[in-house]
């Protein structure tokens, strides 16, 4: 596994192939599930591709949360780094910590939106409400 120089300061992940036919990402591996494999992507990755996930959720995560990256690699897998093209992706910062926000706190963004929705049109229907009142 080559890794991409980050030179470029991409805020997230770079899953490529190189001109020699190599997969190459822009993260170390310092993590592994099984010695010897290195970290790739798509359906057919299998261990590599938990190394990815595993190794994206430790760079992510807080220093003094680095433990809940062995309980959230295979979710992450599933979730994300199965279903990348075999071409490669990218994963943005933003992308990785909203699936961190969902599966660690259990929050779901659309719920959150929703919400606010409703509390401000409740809060505007009592605007109006009261400026109907003499």
């Amino acid at each position: 596994m080559k890794h991409i120089s980050s030179k470029d300061n991409y805020p997230g992940i770079k899953c490529e192939i190189d001109a020699n036919k190599r997969r190459c990402v822009n993260i170390e591996q310092k993590l592994w599930i099984e010695s010897g494999i290195g970290m790739s992507w798509g359906k057919e990755s299998g261990v590599a591709g938990k190394h990815l996930a595993l190794n994206v959720l430790f760079k992510y995560l807080p220093e003094t949360m680095k433990d809940e990256a062995y309980q959230l690699y295979e979710p992450f897998f599933e979730d994300v780094i199965y279903d990348m093209p075999d071409t490669g992706a990218s994963i943005d910062a933003d992308q990785i910590e909203l699936w961190l926000c969902r599966k660690m706190y259990s929050c779901d963004l659309m719920e959150l939106v929703q919400e606010y929705i409703r509390s401000k049109d409740e809060a505007l229907v009592l605007k109006e409400y009261l400026a109907q009142l003499p």
